[in-house]
């Protein structure tokens, strides 16, 4: 009798996997690969260099000879180490169980999810063999170029025997000895860090030289040890400051500092704010629900929210600096794509108030209104200005607004001069353009109008109108669009990055004006999708800097 074999309760002998696309990144020092949505999993393998896999729930170290699974429904990014370069094997794929004349998704199976079931939850996987997941991924990218539908299959070929590599293969067990001393060190640190804890120490710690220490700690982690040790003393400190009655100078001792003003003055650098100012930001108990650009308008305020939907694609600056300070995160993926979640989360948290989008619905305002009073932002077609001072009424901060309001309005001003004096540029005209899968449009944003037109002076050569999605645009139509700049957006999902690479090695593409002379910048998503005065800050200094260089 055959011998069912499983993996993580999967049926392997009835298993087919289906190779649907394979992405090569290429990051020289410090590059970044921003954050894309992946509907199906993949497998991150990394072939030459080092660097980080960007994940939702947190970062991993990329180490030659493993693969990395990504889960389907999820986002990933990679950034290559600052000591030198990054390449890895992107493989999206497609997994099914044969049932009959049936074909069954794994991920509808009534258990764990796919990478769950088939990988048994591992967030990395290793061949003891060295080099064989890179000949495999070499092999996998080139005969999936080919125009040859033999090559095609043996790519297809070849990514099954890569998947039967890494279920076969026994896990290494322990991590290099490097890695596991500075493990030692960063735990010893977190308890410890009341201490007076020098680099001499944290290396004895780990059983290695200071100089190496420091060394292999920043490349290791992308920050050095002193900077890790702040980091720890400084939450914690904000944990003291909100929970324990404690005086500034108790607070500073507790973490590790003899003088409270050189506490005072390393806290203010850490969170842009004041001992003082931080605790008076934290009084109150201030929901955001909804859209995660309403954290833009709090945070303009000076008042951190109590509860906030996060997410390290959709809202990566706040979730970054602010996260540590927002005791309750929300789900953000996709902006609220599950309210009924958030709103059960937020039962029993005791807010003040909770402020909602505009376009909140009915249902979802009369769930919340058990929870706490709810406060409905004005239309953003009213503009950002109208928004935050509608919501400083609301929490008697009008002072704030109208001081932060005027900072900016200083700023852009400044900005402005320069682009109206003629020292950056060609020209005036301005174009903002999105492709969306296989379509372009031609665009102008709340956002990009109120940073390009209102903010730099420039003129748009598509109209705004609120609410305006934007019109599909030919190629032959943008050609023919006398712009001196021209700014576009790029929906960071599997379908639409490929069209991406196929577009941007086009002839016609290469071709247009704003593109053979170097007059093209791409947008990242966050912030320019946003529409809230930190965003349009963010970008107007953004939109400036590109234009500079």
């Amino acid at each position: 009798m055959l011998k069912t074999a499983r993996n993580g309760g999967v049926p392997l002998e009835r298993l087919r996997v289906r190779l649907i696309d394979v992405e090569l990144f290429a990051g020289a020092e410090g590059e970044r690969m921003e954050r894309q949505l992946t509907l199906l999993p993949a497998l991150i393998v990394p072939i030459r260099g080092e660097g980080e896999l960007e994940l939702d729930a947190g970062s991993l170290r990329l180490v030659r000879d493993r693969a990395y699974p990504v889960r389907p429904d999820s986002t990933f990014g990679l950034l290559s180490d600052r000591g030198g370069e990054l390449a890895a094997a992107i493989l999206h794929f497609e997994a099914t169980i044969e049932s009959g004349k049936e074909q069954l998704p794994l991920a509808a199976l009534p258990a764990a999810h796919l990478i769950e079931m088939l990988f048994e939850g591992k967030d990395e996987l290793n061949v003891p063999v060295k080099g064989r997941l890179a000949h495999l991924c070499r092999s996998i990218y080139e005969n999936w170029r080919s125009e040859d539908g033999l090559k095609r299959w043996r790519a297809e070929l070849d990514m099954n025997e890569l998947i039967y590599s890494l279920l076969s293969a026994e896990r290494v067990g322990s991590k290099a000895s490097t890695e596991s001393a500075l493990e030692r060190s960063k735990a010893f640190m977190e308890e410890r860090f009341h201490e007076d804890l020098s680099i001499e120490r944290l290396a004895s710690i780990a059983k290695l030289s200071p100089k190496y220490y420091v060394d292999a700690f920043k490349k290791t982690y992308g920050v050095s040890a002193i900077d890790t040790l702040t980091n720890i003393r400084m939450n914690r400190a904000k944990k003291l400051m909100l929970h324990s009655g404690l005086r500034m100078k108790e607070v500073a001792h507790q973490v590790g500092f003899a003088d409270e003003f050189y506490f005072s003055r390393r806290f203010k650098k850490f969170a842009g704010m004041s001992p003082t100012a931080y605790m008076k930001s934290r009084s109150k108990r201030i929901v955001v629900y909804g859209s995660s650009s309403i954290i833009g308008y709090m945070l303009a305020l000076g008042i951190i929210p109590y509860a906030a939907p996060l997410h390290p694609k959709w809202t990566k600056l706040y979730i970054e600096r602010y996260g540590a300070d927002i005791p309750v995160h929300l789900d953000a993926f996709r902006q609220n794509h599950r309210r009924m979640a958030n709103i059960e989360q937020l039962v029993g948290t005791k807010p003040e108030l909770i402020v909602c989008a505009n376009e909140t619905e009915d249902w979802e305002r009369q769930r919340l209104a058990k929870i706490a009073p709810v406060f409905l932002l004005p239309s953003e077609e009213t503009g950002w200005e109208s928004v935050l001072l509608a919501l400083a009424a609301r929490l008697d901060a009008e002072a704030e607004a109208r001081q932060w309001i005027l900072d900016y309005e200083r700023k852009a001003e400044e900005r402005c001069f320069l682009v109206r004096t003629g020292t950056l540029g060609p020209g005036r005209n301005v174009l903002q353009i999105r492709l969306v899968k296989d379509r372009l449009y031609l665009d102008c944003s709340s956002t990009f109008h109120d940073v390009m037109v209102k903010g730099l002076g420039f003129t748009s050569l598509h109209p705004y109108m609120p609410s305006d999605h934007g019109r599909p645009i030919t190629l032959e139509e943008l050609g023919r669009l006398d712009a001196d700049w021209a700014f576009m957006l790029i929906r960071k999902e599997s379908e639409t990055l490929e069209r991406w690479r196929t577009l941007r090695e086009s002839s016609d593409w290469q071709a247009l004006p704003v593109v053979r002379d170097n007059r093209l910048r791409l947008l990242p998503s966050d912030p320019w999708r946003e529409y809230s005065p930190i965003a349009i800050e963010r970008c107007l200094e953004m939109a400036f800097t590109m234009i500079v260089e």
